[in-house]
């Protein structure tokens, strides 16, 4: 009933029928992820910040406007808190030179100790 405002019912035959709705509140906030963006640093790195609204493990990809991971992509697993979470990437290939310039998008995905999982994602320029 959470998505419908109303519920039928057809009875068989002229027995009494008794019906029960419990109204409950949820027990805990859902899982998200917001806030993604990345900025330069004065090292030629970008800080990914984004926040979650439960501790989770994470993993970051940096993806091509393909949907390819680029190289040297940020660490894939790590612990993070509840609220704001930076991250450093140096923006580089698997060879360590540059990569060029262009839209590329962060991908995170996260998973909390109870089992809940999101993804999300936001695009940037690399300039």
């Amino acid at each position: 009933m959470r998505t419908v405002s109303a519920y039928a019912f057809r009875a068989d035959g002229r027995a009494p029928r008794r019906f029960e709705i419990l109204a409950e509140p949820r027990t805990g906030a859902s899982l998200r992820i917001s806030g993604i963006t990345a900025a330069p640093t004065r090292g030629g790195a970008l800080e990914i910040v984004y926040s979650l609204s439960q501790p989770a493990d994470v993993s970051v990809r940096v993806l091509s406007p393909s949907g390819r991971q680029v190289g040297g992509a940020p660490p894939t697993r790590q612990a993070s808190r509840a609220g704001l979470n930076r991250l450093s990437w140096r923006a580089v290939d698997d060879d360590g030179r540059a990569l060029p310039r262009g839209l590329y998008m962060i991908e995170i995905a996260a998973q909390s100790e109870s089992g809940q999982a999101t993804k999300a994602l936001a695009t940037f320029a690399l300039r």
